[in-house]
């Protein structure tokens, strides 16, 4: 089966067959939506929009299905072998597969690529061949027949940009090949039709006057001119304004075609190629750019530049340039070969275009870009390229390589020449190459994008044009980002083109993950089809992996997690997750106890989109249990950082404590009361010292609801406790009293005498602050007595340590001695450094003399005044509770 969306839309069942199409127009618009985006996942969403543009029905989505559904049965009753699997559901919504074979579209990209190799390698037959083949397959405009949307004006903007390049390369290959005078006519067509391009202006102007017509080449240039100062008010460019001068010269080089098989062979064209060893040099026609001398044979003479031009916008990477620059400027007696690698979207593309200007005096003879990834097979067509190569001084710039063998037949470089590679995957085994990894922005660098080149974000696009945006604002978008470069791009554009959003408006759309994607998109910038196509580069049992992983919170995992995540043995998970990272898929980085992984923030987004639809509730429910029990494992046996646990500094503690919080919160979203529980205790410790009350809070009522699911009374009372323990520090009274109360009571139900008795000493502290000496005593004797032996050592050192207390408020300082040195030796037993240090503390400030600025209530805890209380933060400064 073949498809034809390169004029009206229409199906062959194969060679010779009668085209047919769908009769009815939304079922056609599905089919031509799905054929622009051919081998990419077009979401339920987009299909919906390109239906309905203005207001979809509240059926939209049950009738796309039913649309879906009449296209499965056309496919298969059109070829009932072939058609069978074309159409794919895959989250968010469906696929088309088509090759070269089967999609005019996809064919005539791979010819235009075909024609470019074989243009830059010098062999201007085969290019223009080529190009006319590509052109030849248009039939009208794309899917003429099909009311345009947004999404098939985009495709038809790309293709149609796409179509006049075909052109252009085609008639730049027959001008080099002598064939001015059977040009005239098409070119004044195209001029006609394409009244603003100055490529083909300046092709007319070049057959023009290899056909003695200078008068009529330079009237081309005055209507141009006249209509780009009338309706744009700029100036012809500087390669067509040459192109005027020499033609006013009457530059006799200009005569003589520029290259072709018989040039290479001395012989002539019959019009006009020269034979002489001249050097003179000649503006390429097309471009304007580099000079080329006219008299060198095909396989020496230089390539002349072809690249996109510099990209205004282009942001940081001043250290990646400078390395770039370093690798790529020719060495004596070698050439380099680089490759640039990295996740998609992380500008691999335009960074090499930056350094390919950059390096403009290190290769005088050409710097030429060529677009390996839309045919994976056309770098093969460059096998002789290095012979062609050979002394000069040429940049090869090979963009999206799928693979090393793309790259091999680009090696050796020739002397003084050199090969830039970008490619989604790492290439290794090749011989030379050396490779760039390239990751996201840095924050700055992020900034600067999203201010504008100095502009700040805010003017006049925030909700008051005169208000600039924070850098608070900016910070969080770029986060939200991941502060991968395409979609800091996106969302700058965005603010550039919408001047009634703000970018605290953008952010709060973005906060809901799952809303995210479908954000960041605008034009042809995609984040979400972006990503979907670097995930075609892996196997269906990686994407599944990765799939899984998309259940993981923000930030890093290690090997553990995932072994129980993927449901796999060691070395199966490790095989899959270096797989992933070879692939760009996956960040892999060294910790202090071994090797951590990273799902970047917005593939880790498309992922968990993927997941949901692979796999069934039941399935996922699953996965999620063996995710939080890996989780919770690790944190109570206090395991590495890769686990959410560990040392590190202020900010990676914040990190790895904000992991756990989100799989606790998972976890009971998903119903594992157990496990929530379980993750909210083990984070009760952290929690406490790093002063983290509002993850407190949220972790530990949570858990509480869960214990009260699975009816869990010891749990209850541990929960209640601690946070009884959160509300006396943020100085709530009433909740801390009722928090105890209940604590002791559930503890009292289930017989745990040591949970009691913390309960009876968290009382004990309330009336210690209310200054109610006796009740404190009445409540700390038989809490002390209750407990007994080392089982009972926690609770035997918080009521030590609250009996201190109040013998320091009755004034018996030696009393309150012995308790704190009770305290010593019970924290020596328990081996917790943080109660031993806070008992050395106490007993220093005793010995000392001196009356102390303040009373440490707790570890961390100051009272300076009698209805005044600090906290300490994570480094031991005083933090009054109000700031917290």
């Amino acid at each position: 089966m073949r498809f034809r969306i390169l004029g009206p839309l229409e199906l062959l069942a194969g060679p010779g067959a009668e085209p047919v199409a769908p009769s009815a127009t939304k079922l056609r618009v599905v089919l031509g939506t799905l054929l622009v985006r051919a081998n990419q996942v077009v979401s339920a969403e987009d299909l919906i929009d390109e239906l309905w543009p203005t207001a979809p029905p509240r059926t939209a989505t049950t009738t796309l299905q039913v649309y879906i559904s009449q296209l499965r049965k056309l496919l298969h009753s059109v070829d009932p072998v072939a058609g069978r699997g074309l159409l794919e559901t895959r989250a968010p919504g469906y696929a088309l597969r088509a090759t070269a074979r089967t999609l005019d579209a996809l064919h005539f990209e791979e010819l235009l690529t075909q024609g470019q190799y074989a243009s830059v390698t010098g062999d201007f037959e085969a290019a223009a061949e080529l190009c006319g083949q590509a052109s030849g397959l248009w039939r009208g405009s794309l899917l003429a027949d099909l009311p345009p949307g947004l999404l098939l004006e985009r495709a038809a903007r790309r293709l149609s940009e796409l179509r006049a390049t075909a052109l252009d390369e085609r008639v730049r290959a027959e001008l080099r090949l002598g064939r001015h005078r059977d040009l005239v006519a098409e070119l004044q067509s195209l001029v006609a039709e394409h009244p603003l391009r100055e490529e083909f202006h300046g092709h007319l102007m070049t057959a023009y006057y290899r056909c003695g017509r200078q008068a009529e080449a330079l009237r081309v240039f005055a209507l141009l001119r006249a209509s780009l100062v009338a309706e744009l008010g700029v100036e012809p460019g500087p390669g067509l304004r040459e192109l005027h001068l020499r033609i006013l010269r009457g530059d006799a080089a200009l005569l003589r075609a520029d290259g072709g098989r018989e040039a290479a062979t001395g012989t002539s064209t019959g019009t006009g190629t020269s034979t002489s060893t001249s050097t003179s040099t000649s503006t390429d026609t097309a471009t304007g750019e580099l000079p080329v001398p006219t008299g060198a044979p095909a396989r020496s003479r230089p390539l002349g530049t072809r690249l996109p031009p510099a990209d205004p916008l282009f942001t940081g990477r001043t250290a990646e340039l400078a390395e770039l620059e370093r690798l790529l400027r020719p060495e004596s007696g070698s050439g380099a070969a680089v490759a640039v690698c990295g996740q998609a979207g992380a500008g691999k593309t335009a960074l090499a275009i930056a350094a390919a200007h950059r390096l403009a005096d290190a290769f005088p003879d050409g710097r030429v870009l060529l677009a390996a990834g839309s045919t994976p097979a056309g770098a093969a067509q460059a096998a002789d390229l290095p012979e062609r190569l050979a002394g000069q001084r040429v940049l090869v710039l090979l963009d999206d390589a799928v693979g090393a063998e793309q790259v091999r037949a680009l090696l050796p470089v020739p002397p003084g020449c050199a090969v830039l590679v970008t490619s989604r995957r790492r290439l290794t085994g090749l011989p030379g190459l050396r490779s760039l990894t390239l990751g996201g922005f840095t924050p700055g660098e992020s900034q600067q994008l999203l201010t504008g080149a100095g502009e700040p974000a805010g003017t006049a696009r925030s909700t008051d044009p005169g208000e600039p945006a924070e850098p608070a604002e900016l910070a969080e978008l770029a986060e939200l980002c991941g502060h991968l470069p395409l979609a800091v791009r996106i969302v700058a554009d965005l603010l550039a083109d919408r001047p009634h959003w703000s970018p605290d408006w953008l952010a709060r759309q973005l906060r809901a993950e799952s809303e995210r994607l479908d954000w960041l998109r605008i034009g042809e910038l995609d984040v979400r089809e972006r990503l979907l196509t670097a995930h075609q580069l892996v196997g269906a049992a990686e994407r599944r992996a990765l799939g899984l992983l998309g259940l993981l919170p923000p930030g890093g995992f290690d090997l553990p997690v995932a072994v129980a995540l993927l449901d796999s043995d060691r070395p199966a998970a490790l095989r899959t997750l270096e797989e992933l990272v070879g692939a760009g898929l996956l960040e892999a980085y060294r910790t202090p106890s071994g090797v951590a992984y990273r799902l970047p923030e917005l593939p880790r987004l498309l992922a968990a989109e993927q997941v949901a639809a692979q796999l069934t509730p039941g399935e996922l429910r699953s996965a999620t249990e063996r995710m939080c029990l890996a989780f919770a494992s690790a944190a109570e046996a206090g395991a590495g950082s890769g686990a959410g646990l560990g040392t590190g500094s202020e900010a990676e503690s914040g990190a790895r404590r904000a992991t756990l919080v989100r799989v606790a919160r998972t976890a009971h979203e998903h119903g594992l009361w157990e496990l929530t529980v379980r993750l909210a205790e083990a984070l009760t410790p952290r929690l406490e010292r790093e002063a983290a009350w509002t993850d407190w809070s949220q972790t530990h009522t949570l858990a509480l609801d869960a214990a009260e699911r699975c009816a869990d009374l010891a749990a209850q009372a541990r929960l209640l406790r601690s946070l009884g323990d959160l509300a006396w520090q943020r100085r709530q009274a009433a909740r801390a009293r009722e928090c105890y109360q209940r604590a002791g009571t559930a503890a009292r139900a289930v017989g745990d005498q040591e949970e009691y008795a913390l309960a009876l000493v968290g009382l004990a502290q309330l009336h210690l602050d209310e200054g109610t000496l006796a009740e404190a005593g009445e409540l700390l004797e038989p809490a002390l007595a209750a407990l007994g032996g080392p089982a009972h050592g926690r609770g035997r050192y918080e009521a030590n340590r609250a009996l201190a207390l109040l013998a320091l408020a009755r004034d018996a300082p030696a009393a309150a001695a012995g308790y704190f040195s009770e305290c010593l030796e019970l924290a020596g037993t328990l081996r917790d450094r943080r109660l031993e240090a806070y008992a050395r503390r106490s007993l220093r400030a005793l010995a000392s003399g001196t009356d102390p600025p303040g009373i440490e209530l707790r570890p961390g805890v100051w009272r300076l005044a009698p209805h005044s209380v600090i906290r300490a933060d994570p480094r031991g400064r005083p933090v009054p509770v109000g700031h917290r």
